[in-house]
């Protein structure tokens, strides 16, 4: 099993959020989150937290698509992040030509993350 990017202190914590992703929070006054892929063993560096997570931070997933992160570190900042941006499958088939594609919203950006083309 892949360790984590870098050192988890106080207030780090983890919560899943389906679809074989979980996500962390590094604490230790820092202000990293990472999403961890089970079936792939890897992690992914997210955007970092608006300021350092301490002692006493948390993470939870209430299943819809926002996770919520309470800073700790004797403040009272809480934080709320999408944590899985919309994927959308596309076919197109024209004629004996198949396209199929799975494309991911993450912001501002769009991605392809699979295509098949037949």
């Amino acid at each position: 099993m892949t360790s984590a990017p870098s050192d988890v202190g106080d207030g780090g914590a983890l919560t899943y959020i389906g679809q074989d992703e979980i996500i962390a929070i590094r604490g230790d006054k820092e202000d990293d989150l990472w999403k961890y892929s089970i079936s792939g063993d890897s992690w992914e560096t997210l955007e970092p937290a608006p300021d350092t997570i301490g002692e006493g931070g948390a993470v939870t997933f209430p299943e819809d698509d926002y996770i919520f992160v309470m800073r700790g570190d004797n403040s009272t900042d809480f934080w709320r992040y999408l944590a899985a941006p919309p994927k959308y499958d596309i076919t197109a088939q024209a004629g004996a030509t198949k396209l199929t594609a799975r494309i991911l919203l993450d912001r501002p950006q769009a991605e392809v993350l699979w295509w098949d083309f037949q």
